[in-house]
């Protein structure tokens, strides 16, 4: 199904994210002044591998939308396994 699609994108996406070293991984947040960085938005955010970083480095409140509600799913499974399900 196209769900079921959208769902392995995202898991696939996980993994690959999970290849990177820390200097890609956080390479946004070391680009601003992350201490100033209270919230993000991140629309179209997929499984939130674009957040995670500020999440963990920041402590942001870190919100993502995205058209595809099963990737929701496996994006809270991402921050929960990183100890910020919050």
């Amino acid at each position: 199904s196209e769900n079921g699609t959208y769902k392995e994108y995202a898991q696939i996406a996980i993994a690959h994210y999970a290849t990177f070293d820390d200097a890609r991984r956080l390479m946004l947040v070391n680009e601003i002044d992350a201490a100033q960085i209270e919230t993000v938005l991140d629309v179209g955010c997929g499984a939130g591998t674009e957040l995670l970083p500020f999440a963990e480095k920041t402590g942001a409140l870190c919100v993502g939308v995205d058209v595809g509600a099963e990737v929701g799913d496996v994006g809270r499974e991402l921050f929960r396994q990183k100890g910020l399900a919050n």
